[in-house]
């Protein structure tokens, strides 16, 4: 039981990081991407 709390604490740890990632990837570099065309262009799919 707690191992399950514990892993679901670290992704959501890790989805958040990813957020944040792709939160300053869209600032930085293609402003007039929605974080939505990033998410696609991140997971390779265009």
């Amino acid at each position: 039981m707690k191992e399950r709390m514990v892993n679901e604490i670290l992704s959501i740890r890790d989805k958040l990081q990813a957020h944040k990632t792709r939160r300053s990837y869209v600032v930085n570099n293609v402003p007039n991407l929605s974080p939505h065309d990033v998410c696609n262009r991140a997971s390779g799919t265009y």
